[in-house]
């Protein structure tokens, strides 16, 4: 078990696995109740817990963590749709410092481009979002059976 700031054990199974670069279903609260969910890049932080991802200003998932700090995310495996992680968590940080530097770094590790290719005008408000694990469970994972 991998013991985070936040006071979740994560199984090594489970760190080893939200260190890959898999896909994060991000889910957060509209206004009016119902669910917005989007597929986003992350990384992970094994000591603290914490998840990074780089939205832009604009969007609409921005809009809603500001209104509602609660969020889900489901990280599935590509190959094996009923192997996944589902975290319950919160917003916890917004910062503009190095966010290009941070999604150039997603870029290198999704796409192996070491420039995030679909902004070369780099002339969005792009931000870094910290989100925080509270609880989570797994499927098809060893330490999912114990």
């Amino acid at each position: 078990m991998v013991e985070t700031n936040n006071l979740i054990k994560f199984p090594k199974d489970i760190v080893e696995f939200l260190l890959e670069p898999n896909f994060m279903i991000l889910s957060e609260h509209n206004p009016d109740g119902t669910i917005h969910s989007t597929v986003v890049w992350y990384e992970f932080d094994p000591k603290s817990g914490d998840f990074r991802i780089s939205i832009t200003e604009e969007r609409v998932k921005y809009k809603n963590i500001l209104q509602d700090s609660r969020v889900t995310f489901l990280i599935p495996d590509t190959s094996n749709m009923y192997r996944y992680v589902q975290i319950q968590g919160e917003f916890a940080n917004i910062t503009k410092e190095n966010a290009y530097d941070f999604l150039d770094s997603e870029s290198k590790r999704y796409l192996n481009k070491a420039t995030y290719p679909h902004e070369p005008n780099r002339d969005k408000p792009r931000i870094v979002v910290t989100l925080k694990s509270k609880s989570f469970f797994s499927i098809g994972f060893e330490s999912s059976r114990k």
